[in-house]
């Protein structure tokens, strides 16, 4: 099943239909990005796979007894679920805490992303993490994992981007025997702790290291769990005198440890970034304690001390080297309770000539003004990790003179807010301010020039940071999980934007990079959940791999046509990007070397654009939308142009809108779109090119608007769904055939602005009834339907929708070619004395055309003049014709009776082809004179017919004596005569001889004549000419 619906607190109905619901199929509920909660009915048993994957929006579900299996990643991607309800009688599933559980809590299912914050435990039941379980768990920092658990699906942790760190129950080699699945590189991210299990047996001392001393021992370790320790006094019959160095560092979970009587001295480094220790309690037989024996003890509030004041002042501690926190506990003397004050001598430092660096602090304030100089020695550099996880301090001003602050020097300083840094620095080192938390804001001095890697990693606060023109490198994940991070600007300086520098920084909307950057490296931008759109710039070459990986919101994406490759994964899960603009041709895009696993780049509408200027073209589109609206500007250039052929032969289209500020839709730029029904054309449109929306078979009306003056060639051809268009009054020209074929127009009108309207503009139209012409229109008129010139003596086109029999009006003296092609119920066409030729297809395809009366002003009949003409069974051709051309009558096969004047001498290829029932022809000449007429190929219906051949009988004969042997000019111009018989003997006839005999019919010549002038017969336009032999 499926939903479509737009419901945000939705019940799954138990029945549709009359059909009872037993399943949620694969990807049913996928993308409902609006529901917010879903009740499943009694009766579903199944879950299908991805069934609500990506229902951002959705908080809560609840799954009832019936349900016995849960396809995969069926809750993946719901970054706000809250909580998962199981019905307490479900057979198959339990839910904990919100968090899905098979019924035996063996197999973790699924963790709810917006649930989960912070720490998490997984039951110690648990022996298998499945397929995304904690996928995109962003708020989830620590997890605990039990030895139990065996194998870690694919997926599971994929986008847990704050994952600090992973405590679990077993050893690193049981740990390395886990089954771990793909896409869980936040687990590589966090830092793994291993345990060994609880003691089961009492006395147990395996969780103690100790160094043997006679009958004494040194405790040098602890691997235990216990958040709450008592050192024991004696440990396997050895008296514990001592606490050695280093004995229990990193033990972070400690809180409270209490040192027996028999121990006297603590030593160096023994509660090493013990950072969770509250109170620790001593007794009064301790003599000294060790330096950094309470280093990062950040927490240490209370020594309860079982001496007094006195007793506490003799002991021998190295307060001034790294004992700074006990400085900040108050000491519970039985005296009285003592606070301790910080000595003066807090600073380590390296001694380099008149120079020095900064090696490490050892004093506890919390606000910080580093010195300019030291014990003479002037301060030029911050060391490496000479801050490291000092949480206590909160802002530090760093005096000018200091050129460099190394790798790792203020590292996990988790309270600073403020730093101050001067114009000296030029360099800031790797993992210089990783991990400082609390960092809101910093300010780069213009002297910086480089940035290390991981420099601000995990500054989780920071939210604003000006990287200035002089930096030129930035390094590997420089601002990775900077998660508050909502704006950057590369400057022009940087030409690498480098590995994992920006990853998971989920705040991030806005990126400006400088034309400067060659190549976005891998993992570049990976996991900025909130970007939305970015532009890359013409001098990047390369897109590594990762690059844009889990940018779940990042919508439009520009690439220049410098771009040659992109690597793999670099768009992986970018699901919600839609449009690429690349600025390219379509060839040049599909050259660019893509790597696997960027299907959401593949699968994006692409768009082609060139850039004039401030202006650009969009040149191309390939992309499967259905109502596609067209961008206003792309790349901050705005959109004017439709480019030639840019949407041509896209079958996906059905509507696109045209925004305001387009000028120009250019030569086929929706061509054969078939499915393209709806186009909104805005009045800055002023030319639409030719065969624009040519053979667009779906579209059905058109608007077009003011502004619009030319439409051209073909525009419109073909347009066979396209019943009505709306010429506004600024049109003034339509190319050739640009509504032709368009059979489903029924009406036109022809606006005053209009003064070239095409060849064959409008023909093949057969659903055309008529025209309009506006009154005002100075080069175009209308009657009956019919469109003629103003004057009215040229007929350009009949409707092809017109039905019955027509006269051509008497002030008509031409003709169009093509004018009534395809009016197929045309009956009957009667043409005015004053036409002289009938030209190129004008009764094509008439077919309902019975008879046509044809004038003796007529002279020839065109190409295709009546071809398929195809119930016409007779016709009479008058004396006036002299030529057929080709294909005139090609396929009258009703035509059986023919009328062909002596007058005519040609007849074109094919003209009578096809008239397969012609079988009389009437021929006004002598069988000689049909001889002399040049008949072209394939007239095979002329040489089958029977040709009837009629002397003429001449009431008026000339017969010029038999002495004569030269006709002067003008001899017998307009001599009222029908025949001339010249004697055998005459030589010549001169210039004009017979010009302008209106009714000269037929001229005998003889054999002896060799010289005729041209014009000897001007005028005369009704005479045969007949040569004869002696």
């Amino acid at each position: 099943m499926g939903y479509s619906g737009d419901e945000t607190e939705l019940t799954i109905p138990a029945v549709i239909d009359g059909w009872a619901v037993t399943g949620i199929g694969n990807s049913a509920f996928a993308g409902c990005s609006d529901l917010t909660s879903i009740t499943i009915p009694d009766g579903v048993t199944s879950i299908g796979d991805c069934a609500f994957y990506e229902c951002f929006g959705l908080t809560s579900i609840t799954i009832p007894d019936s349900v016995i299996s849960i396809g995969e990643k069926a809750f993946a991607w719901c970054n706000s679920l809250t909580d998962i309800q199981v019905n307490a009688n479900n057979p198959s599933y339990v839910s904990v805490g919100g968090v899905l559980f098979d019924k035996n809590m063996t197999t973790l299912i699924a963790a709810c992303p917006g649930g989960i914050a912070g720490a998490y435990d997984i039951p110690n039941s648990v022996t298998s993490i499945g397929d995304f379980a904690f996928c995109i768990c962003e708020n989830l920092t620590d997890i605990t994992i039990p030895a139990s658990v065996t194998s870690i699906g694919k997926g599971a942790f994929d986008g847990c981007f704050n994952l600090t760190n992973v405590y679990y129950g077993g050893s690193q080699t049981q740990w390395n025997e886990i089954t771990i699945g793909g896409n869980n590189g936040c687990l590589g991210y966090a830092t793994i702790h291993y345990a060994i299990g609880e003691a089961t047996e009492e006395p147990d001392f395996s969780d103690w290291e100790y160094a043997i001393d006679g009958e004494t021992c040194t405790i040098t370790g602890y691997t235990g769990s216990n958040t709450e320790l008592t050192i024991p006094a004696v440990i396997d019959g050895y008296t514990v005198t001592a606490i050695g160095n280093f004995a229990f560092q990193n033990c972070y979970s400690l809180t409270r440890i209490t040192i027996p009587d028999s121990v006297t001295s603590i030593g160096n480094y023994a509660f090493y970034y013990c950072s969770s220790l509250t109170s620790i309690t001593i007794s009064d037989s301790i003599t000294s304690i060790g330096g950094c024996a309470f280093y990062e003890c950040t927490n240490l509030t209370d020594v309860y001390y079982a001496g007094t004041e006195a007793q506490w002042n003799a002991i021998a501690i190295a307060i001034d080297d790294g004992n700074g926190y006990l400085t900040f506990a108050i000491i519970h003397c039985t005296d009285g309770d003592v606070v301790l004050e910080e000595p003066d001598t807090v600073w380590m430092y390296d001694v380099n000539g008149a120079t020095c660096t900064i090696t490490w602090y050892t004093g506890v304030k919390n606000e910080l003004t580093i010195p300019a100089e030291i014990d003479g020695y002037a301060v030029t550099a911050i060391g490496e990790f000479a801050f490291e996880g000092y949480t206590r301090l909160t802002n530090i001003t760093i005096p000018d003179g200091v050129t460099s602050i190394g790798n790792g020097s203020f590292s996990g300083c988790s309270s600073l807010t403020s730093i101050t840094i001067p114009d000296s620095v030029t360099l800031i080192g790797n993992e210089s301010f990783s991990d400082c938390s609390s960092l809101t804001d910093i300010t780069i001095p213009a002297s910086v020039t480089s940035i290390g890697n991981y420099a601000f990693e995990k500054c989780s606060s920071l939210a604003g940071i000006t990287i200035p023109a002089s930096v030129s490198s930035i390094g590997c994940g420089a601002f990775s999980f900077c998660n508050s991070l909502t704006d950057i600007t590369i400057p022009d300086s940087v030409t690498i934007i480098s590995d994992s520098t920006f990853l998971a920084c989920s705040s991030l909307t806005s990126i400006t990079i400088s034309t400067s950057v060659s190549s976005i490296d891998k993992q570049a931008f990976y996991g900025c959940l909130s970007l939305t759109s970015i532009t890359i710039p013409t001098s990047v070459t390369s897109i590594g791999g990762g690059a844009f990986s889990f940018c779940l919101s990042l919508t439009s994406i520009t690439i220049p046509d410098s771009v040659t490759s992109i690597g793999s994964s670099a768009f992986y899960e970018c699901t919600s990007l839609t449009d690429v603009y690349y600025a390219g041709t379509h060839a040049r895009w599909n050259r660019i070397a893509i790597d696997y696993g960027n299907d959401c780049l593949t699968n994006a509408n692409i768009w082609n654009y060139t850039v004039n200027g401030m202006e650009c073209t969009v040149t191309g589109y390939t992309g499967h939308e259905g109502e596609l609206t067209i961008p206003t500007a792309i790349n901050g250039k705005a959109v004017t142009s439709i480019g030639n052929s840019a949407f041509n032969r896209n079958n996906d289209l059905t509507s696109v809108v045209i925004p305001e500020g387009i000028s120009t839709i250019s030569n086929t730029a929706f061509y054969q779109c078939g499915n393209l029904s709806y186009v909104s054309i805005p009045n800055s449109v002023t030319s639409i090119g030719n065969w624009a929306f040519g053979l667009c078979g779906s579209l059905t009306d058109i608007v077009i608007p003011d502004g619009v003056t030319t439409i051209g060639e073909c525009a419109f051809y073909m347009c066979g769904s396209l019943t009505s268009v709306n010429f506004s009054n600024t049109v003034v020209s339509v190319g050739e055939s640009a509504f032709n074929n368009c059979g489903s127009l029924t009406s036109v009108t022809i606006p005053a602005s209009m003064t070239d309207i095409g060849h064959v503009a409008f023909a093949n139209c057969t659903s055309l009834a008529g025209f309009q012409v506006d009154e005002g229109n100075q080069c175009y008129s209308s009657e009956d339907g019919v469109l003629f010139n103003k004057n009215k003596t040229i007929l350009i086109v009949c409707p092809a929708g017109f039905a019955g029999a027509y006269s051509v009006p008497d002030s008509v003296t031409s003709i169009s070619d093509c004018a009534f092609e395809a009016c197929r119920s045309l009956t009957s066409a009667t043409i005015p004395d004053g036409v002289i030729s009938i030209g190129h297809r004008t009764f094509f395809g008439c077919s309902s055309l019975t008879s046509v009366t044809i004038p003796s002003s007529v002279t020839s009949i065109g190409t295709y003049a009546f071809q398929e003409c195809s119930s016409i069974t007779d016709i009479t051709l008058p004396d006036s014709l002299t030529s057929i051309d080709v294909h005139a009558f090609y396929d009258c096969y009703s035509l059986s009776l023919i009328t062909v004047p002596a007058s005519v001498t040609s007849i074109g290829n094919g003209a009578f082809s096809g008239c397969t029932s012609l079988t009389d022809i009437y021929y006004t000449g002598t069988e000689a004179q049909w001889n002399g007429i040049t008949i072209g190929s394939d007239n095979d219906a002329l040489y089958n017919a029977s040709i009837h051949f009629t002397e003429p009988v001449y009431t008026a004969v000339l017969t010029l004596p038999a002495s004569l042997t030269a006709i002067e000019p003008e001899a017998f111009a307009g001599i009222n005569v029908q025949a001339v018989i010249i004697p055998s003997g005459c030589a010549s006839i001169g210039s004009r001889a017979f010009a302008d005999c209106a009714n000269l019919r037929y001229v005998r010549v003889p054999a002896s004549v060799t010289s005729i002038a041209d014009d000897a017969f001007e005028g005369s336009n009704q005479a045969v000419v007949e040569r004869v032999s002696e």
